[in-house]
C-alpha cells in the first residue's frame, strides 16, 4: 500500500470540507412525514420596498435578486413601525404525503399577497387557495412531490408594528390550532361582554355614572385585544390597519380608564391635581383620535398615550393611597398582579431570548392579563359601592340618632319654656309698674328668640332627613310683613337704624302658599342683617313679576344693608350651618349661625335659590324670587280680639310637670275656668269618674301611662265618653300631630303655648268643631 501524498491528503479534505458545505445548505425547506410545523424564517430572505409599488414581475426579475437579504435568525422577521412593503421569498421541496397549509400567525396585516412558483411561472392558483374564513392569512397548499417550488409573500401593516412569521403546518396541526386559538378567545371575549352586560346592569340599578364608564373600557379592551385577536366576523372591518380610524380603540380604552379612575377614587375631591393629569389625557386623546391616521408612525403615539395613561393611573392611586382611600389600596395592587402579564413579555423583548416564543406569549398571555385586569376593576367597583353603602347606611343612622337626639332636647326644653311663657302671660294679667311692663316684655321677647332657635335646629334635622313639611294655606302679604316688622322692628330700634319695606302693598291678591316658613325666612335674614350693621339702614323690598300663568304670581324679596359686608373668600359658606361672619369689635356675635343655613334651605324647598352680593364696608345683599299661587278663600284676619273662654267652663288640665300645673291652673282660673289638676293618668282617671269636665288638656307623656291609654278609657268606660280631649305635646313633628287626631283627640297644642292659641282651641273642641 503505498502511501498518501501530501495532495492526495489536501485532496480529501477538500472533499470533505465540501461534502459538509453541502450538507451544511439550508436555503431549501424541506417537508416530510416526520414534522406537522414548520417555520419558513431560517430559510428567507428579504426585500424592503420603501415605495410600496414594486411588482412581483419585478422582484423576482435579476435586477432585484441580489437585493434579498438572507434572514439568518430562527425567529420570524420583525420590521418594528414602518410604512414600508416588504417581501419575503424562500424555496420550498414538498417530500411529504400529508395535506399542508400555509399560515402567518401575526397581527393582522393592512395587504398581504401569497405567490407560489415554479419555474419562474405564477402558478398560485393551481398550488395555493386562500382559507377566507380563518382568523390569520392562510392557503390551503396542494404541493407537487419533489418539486423545487419558490414562495413569495408581500405585507405592509399601516403604521402598526410589524413582524412577518411563515410557517407551514400540517392539517391535522391547523385544525388543532384552530380549535384551541377559537375557544380560548371566544371565552376571553365571552368573558368581557360578560362583565360589561353585568356593570351595565349596575350603571340602571345603582345609576353609579363609575359602572358606565367601566362598560366603556371594558368594550374598548375588548376591541383593542380583538384586533390582534379576531373571532368575531361581524366586526372585521374594524381590523384594517390602513384605516384611518384603526388606533381608535386604543384611545377610547385610554379616556375611559381615565375617567373611570377619576369617578373610582374621587380624584376631585381627594387628589385635584391628579384629576386636573387624568382630564388632560383625556382631551388630548380626543383630537388626537381625528389626527392620528394623518400622521406617519401614528400607532406610536397612541401607544405612548396607553403608556402615559398606565403611569397616570398608577401615580393617582399612590397619591389617593396617601389620602388614606381604602379603595385605592385594592386599585394599587391590581397594577402588581398586571405586571406579572407585562413584564415578561418586556423582559423578553429587551433581552431577545430566542428560545422564547415572543409571539406566542404575547397573543396567549396578554388577553388574559387584560381579561383580568378589567374583571379586577369590577371587584374594585363593587367593593367600593358596597363601602358606599355602609358608609349611607352609617351616616343615616347618625342622621336618625341625631334627629331623636335634637327631638328630644327640643321636647326636654320646650317644657320649662312652656311654663317661662305662662309666667309672663300670667304677669301681663296682673297690675304691673311701667318698669314691670317692661321687664315683662323683655321676657316675652327672649322666649320668642329662644323659641326660635329651637325650631331652627330642628327645621336643620327636618330638611336634611327630607321630612319637612310645607302648608299651603291662604294669606295676604301685607299681614306677613306687618309681622316680620313686629319681630324685628324693636332689635332696629335698639341699635338706632332705620328699618323699611318697600313694595309690599301693591301685592293685593290672596296669596295660597306657607305663610309660617315665609315669614321664618325673612326674619332671619332681616335679624342677620341688623345683627351685623352699625348704623345705616336695612330694606325689605318685594317686587312682582309677570307670568304666562293667569294663576300664578312671581315675587323677588330683596334685603338689603349698609353693614359690615362679606368677604368674597366668605361668600361661598356663608349658607353653611354654623357659619357666621366675623364680626368687628363692637358687634356681638349672638345666634349660632342657623339663620342664613335654614333661610337657604326654605327658600330651595319653596321652589327658588337664595343668593348674596355683597362688598366689605358696604354691605349685603340677599335676594331670592318665589313662585305663589292665587287664592280663591279670603285669608284669615291679620289680628283677632283677644279670646275669652265661657265663664265656669269646667276644665281638667292632665300634666306631669308641677309648674306647669301650677301656671295652668292659674292661667286658666285668672279667665273664668274651674280648673281641676292632675299629675298621671291613674289620678286623672279617678277625677273623671268623679266629676263632670267640659274638656280635658291632656298631656301625652306622662309617668304612669301615656295620653293615648287615658283617651281610649275615656272613649269607652268615662261616664262622658264625648268629653272633649286637646293633647298638650313638646313634640313639634307633624306625625305627633296626626297621631292624636287620628287616635280620637279633638284638637292639639305645641309647646310652648301662647293664650290665645289655647282659648280657640278649647272653644273649638266645646263647641265640637274641628281641631285648626
Amino acid at each position: 500500500m503505498k502511501h498518501a501524498t501530501p495532495l492526495s491528503w489536501l485532496v480529501s479534505l477538500l472533499l470533505f470540507f465540501l461534502s459538509h458545505a453541502v450538507a451544511a445548505d439550508t436555503s431549501t425547506l424541506i417537508l416530510t412525514d416526520s414534522q406537522d410545523t414548520v417555520s419558513a424564517a431560517p430559510f428567507m430572505a428579504v426585500l424592503e420596498d420603501p415605495s410600496r409599488q414594486l411588482t412581483l414581475q419585478q422582484v423576482t426579475s435579476a435586477a432585484f435578486d441580489a437585493q434579498f437579504i438572507p434572514h439568518t435568525t430562527q425567529n420570524a422577521p420583525s420590521f418594528g413601525r414602518t410604512r414600508s412593503a416588504y417581501w419575503v421569498r424562500f424555496t420550498l421541496i414538498n417530500q411529504s404525503s400529508l395535506k399542508w397549509y400555509a399560515l402567518s400567525d401575526a397581527l393582522l396585516e393592512d395587504e398581504y399577497d401569497f405567490y407560489l412558483l415554479s419555474e419562474g411561472q405564477e402558478v398560485t392558483a393551481q398550488y395555493a387557495a386562500a382559507v377566507t374564513d380563518y382568523r390569520r392569512p392562510a392557503w390551503s397548499l396542494a404541493l407537487p412531490h419533489a418539486m423545487p417550488l419558490q414562495i413569495y409573500v408581500r405585507a405592509t401593516n399601516g403604521d402598526s408594528a410589524f413582524r412577518l412569521p411563515v410557517e407551514l403546518v400540517t392539517a391535522d396541526a391547523m385544525l388543532e390550532r384552530s380549535k384551541q386559538s377559537y375557544r380560548l378567545y371566544a371565552a376571553i371575549y365571552g368573558a368581557m361582554l360578560a362583565l360589561a352586560a353585568y356593570n351595565l346592569f349596575l350603571f340602571f340599578a345603582l345609576r353609579e355614572p363609575s359602572y358606565l364608564s367601566l362598560v366603556a373600557h371594558i368594550l374598548a379592551m375588548a376591541t383593542v385585544t380583538h384586533l390582534s385577536n379576531p373571532v368575531f366576523e361581524g366586526i372585521k372591518f374594524l381590523h384594517d390597519t390602513g384605516s384611518h380610524f384603526f388606533i381608535t380603540p386604543l384611545y377610547l380604552a385610554s379616556m375611559s380608564a381615565c375617567l373611570f379612575t377619576q369617578q373610582l377614587l374621587q380624584t376631585k375631591q381627594h387628589t385635584p391635581r391628579h384629576h386636573r393629569l387624568l382630564s388632560g389625557i383625556i382631551l388630548t386623546c380626543l383630537p388626537l383620535i381625528v389626527v392620528t391616521g394623518w400622521i406617519p408612525s401614528g400607532t406610536l403615539i397612541a401607544n405612548s398615550m396607553a403608556l402615559i395613561t398606565t403611569l397616570a393611573m398608577f401615580s393617582t392611586s399612590i397619591a389617593a393611597l396617601r389620602k388614606d382611600n381604602r379603595i385605592a389600596h385594592y386599585f394599587f395592587g391590581i397594577f402588581f398582579l398586571v405586571l406579572f402579564f407585562v413584564m415578561p413579555t418586556g423582559l423578553v423583548l429587551t433581552f431577545n431570548v430566542t428560545h422564547w416564543n415572543v409571539q406566542a406569549f404575547y397573543v396567549t398571555a396578554m388577553p388574559i392579563g387584560h381579561l383580568i385586569f378589567l374583571l379586577l376593576l369590577s371587584v374594585v367597583q363593587m367593593e367600593k359601592v358596597r363601602l358606599l353603602r355602609e358608609n349611607m347606611q352609617r351616616t343615616a343612622a347618625a342622621n336618625q340618632a341625631k334627629s331623636s337626639f335634637l327631638a328630644t332636647i327640643n321636647h326636654e326644653l320646650r317644657t320649662p319654656l312652656n311654663a317661662i311663657t305662662s309666667l309672663g302671660t300670667l304677669l301681663r294679667l296682673t297690675t304691673l309698674t311701667p318698669k314691670q311692663a317692661e321687664y315683662v316684655t323683655q321676657l316675652e321677647q327672649t322666649s320668642q328668640h329662644m323659641s326660635r332657635l329651637m325650631g331652627n335646629v330642628l327645621d336643620i334635622a327636618k330638611i336634611e332627613s327630607n321630612s319637612l313639611e310645607l302648608q299651603q294655606e291662604p294669606f295676604q302679604l301685607s299681614i306677613v310683613m306687618r309681622q316680620v316688622h313686629d319681630l324685628t322692628n324693636n332689635q332696629a330700634q335698639k341699635k338706632g337704624l332705620s328699618l323699611a319695606f318697600i313694595g309690599h302693598d301693591a301685592i293685593t291678591e290672596t296669596l295660597l302658599g306657607d305663610r309660617l316658613r315665609l315669614t321664618q325666612i325673612l326674619t332671619n335674614l332681616l335679624q342677620n342683617a341688623l345683627r351685623y350693621t352699625v348704623e345705616g339702614s336695612v330694606t325689605c323690598t318685594v317686587q312682582r313679576h309677570v307670568t304666562t300663568e293667569p294663576r300664578q304670581l312671581r315675587l323677588s324679596f330683596s334685603v338689603r344693608d349698609t353693614g359690615i359686608g362679606i368677604a368674597a373668600e366668605k361668600l361661598s359658606t356663608i349658607f353653611d350651618e354654623f357659619t357666621q361672619a366675623k364680626p368687628t369689635s363692637n358687634l356681638s356675635q349672638d345666634g349660632i349661625g342657623l339663620g342664613l343655613a335654614i333661610s337657604s334651605r326654605l327658600v330651595t324647598c319653596l321652589g327658588g335659590t337664595l343668593a348674596v352680593e355683597s362688598t366689605v364696608g358696604q354691605g349685603s345683599h340677599f335676594f331670592f324670587t318665589l313662585p305663589f299661587y292665587i287664592a280663591h278663600t279670603e285669608a284669615s284676619a291679620a289680628h283677632q280680639p283677644l279670646c275669652q273662654l265661657p265663664q265656669g267652663i269646667r276644665i281638667l288640665l292632665v300634666d306631669d310637670e308641677f309648674m306647669n300645673r301650677l301656671l295652668g291652673y292659674e292661667l286658666l282660673s285668672s279667665q273664668g275656668g274651674k280648673v281641676e289638676v292632675a299629675a298621671d293618668g291613674q289620678s286623672a282617671l279617678l277625677y273623671l269618674q268623679q266629676h263632670a269636665f267640659d274638656v280635658v288638656l291632656l298631656d301625652i307623656n306622662l309617668p304612669d301611662m301615656s295620653g293615648f291609654d287615658v283617651l281610649q278609657w275615656i272613649r269607652q268606660h268615662s261616664p262622658n265618653a264625648n268629653i272633649p280631649v286637646i293633647a298638650l305635646t313638646a313634640h313639634t313633628n307633624a306625625e305627633v300631630g296626626q297621631q292624636c287626631l287620628a287616635a280620637g283627640m279633638n284638637g292639639f297644642l305645641h309647646k310652648p303655648s301662647d293664650w290665645q292659641r289655647l282659648c280657640q282651641i278649647i272653644l273649638k273642641a266645646v263647641n265640637r268643631e274641628d281641631a285648626v
